[in-house]
């Protein structure tokens, strides 16, 4: 027959064993979450857009003022900024050689207008890899008064998601105090978001 001394201590033994499975468990768990959640955080890392990391690779013909820039970008991606026309547009070359034209005049307003200095990436980190999974633009439209005196500068940020297979925009976020914000939301979720627009 087991002693009430011995059945406390088996009580006792149960308990703590119970708690240290427990705990562990917790924390394998939470050390794979992090671990899950650490492979598709979402990050910032920027590339310039003009400047002497710029080079020009084509030139506009004697009636169209203009050219085509390549800057260099992330993840052994490029990008390439037009200037025709006093409008601008960009382009993304992945690492193959494809390249997909934003066709922002088109998305977001034909009139003329340049693009920001900077190009936003939102990257996630893998394996030592920088992987880019969208991309953030400020395209800038100039808007003149009826009388041709007055210009305002429109500002706008162009979200674009990055996919195997395919570079298009999927938000075009207006001005205000949270439009950075906004940007780097909707190009987080941009993976399930439809193209505005196709390029063929």
């Amino acid at each position: 027959m087991i002693s009430l001394r011995l059945k406390t201590i088996i009580t006792i033994v149960s308990a703590v064993l119970a708690t240290f499975i427990s705990t562990n468990s917790y924390a394998l768990a939470n050390t794979t979450q992090k671990t899950e959640q650490s492979a598709t955080a979402r990050s910032s890392a920027y590339t310039n857009l003009g400047g002497t990391v710029c080079k020009v690779i084509e030139e506009a013909d004697e009636y169209v003022k203009g050219a085509t820039y390549e800057c260099p970008g992330i993840g052994g991606y490029k990008l390439h900024t037009y200037e025709f026309d006093l409008r601008a547009d960009i382009g993304v070359v992945t690492p193959s050689g494809k390249e997909y034209a934003l066709q922002l005049p088109s998305v977001i307003n034909p009139d003329f207008s340049t693009l920001g200095s900077k190009a936003e990436w939102r990257v996630v980190r893998r394996g030592g890899k920088v992987i880019p999974k969208a991309l953030i633009v400020r395209y800038i439209v100039e808007q003149w008064s009826d009388d041709g005196t007055k210009k305002k500068e429109i500002h706008h940020l162009a979200v674009a998601k990055i996919a195997e297979n395919s570079v298009c925009v999927t938000n075009s976020i207006s001005a205000s105090r949270t439009m950075n914000l906004q940007a780097r939301r909707a190009a987080d979720a941009s993976a399930l978001k439809p193209c505005l627009f196709t390029t063929p």
